[in-house]
């Protein structure tokens, strides 16, 4: 199973799970926080939800979490991350779990596919087709100008934006 075949589906109502945050941030020592969205409905559309916090070591630390199909989903594992990660810091574990995250190799950053290519999400496939081959015939790493990096980061974005375009199209 990998990472993101992770899915909480929860029933636990927002309201709720922001009482829960709020408790914990109390054992914590933890005063001053902020979740966006302030509230939301179960329908929401936008299921990102963001955790900002100065932490009791004085270090400023912001969440995002946008894995999960609904906000509230999206806050109950914020709310039991950050609830973890107290009572680990309880346990005297803070230090030991840091550096085993230190040790890992940092996550993938991936520059938005569209942006990559300089065209806009709802571009044709036409424009977004040739805006990748003008692109590439700057970017090979055959021509004078050539960057392996960056027309590797190219082929990324038009595999990313294919998949994704062909993941629309399957839906009902």
């Amino acid at each position: 199973m990998s990472r993101s075949d992770y899915h909480l589906y929860t029933k636990v109502p927002w309201d709720q799970t922001m009482r829960e945050l709020r408790y914990c941030f109390e054992k914590w020592g933890v005063s001053v926080y902020n979740v966006w969205p302030q509230r939301v409905s179960d329908a929401r559309a936008d299921p990102r939800v963001i955790v900002e916090f100065t932490h009791p070591s004085g270090h400023q630390v912001s969440l995002t979490m946008e894995r999960q199909p609904e906000a509230r989903d999206n806050l109950r594992v914020l709310f039991l991350g950050l609830d973890a990660m107290r009572k680990n810091e309880k346990r005297g574990l803070g230090d030991v779990i840091g550096e085993a995250y230190l040790q890992l190799a940092a996550p993938d950053f991936y520059r938005d596919p569209y942006e990559v290519l300089g065209v806009r999400p709802d571009a044709l496939q036409e424009i977004v087709d040739a805006a990748y081959r003008a692109r590439a015939r700057q970017l090979h790493p055959d021509t004078e100008s050539g960057d392996e990096g960056a027309m590797k980061e190219l082929n990324d974005a038009m595999e990313r934006i294919k998949k994704e375009r062909a993941a629309l199209a399957e839906q009902p």
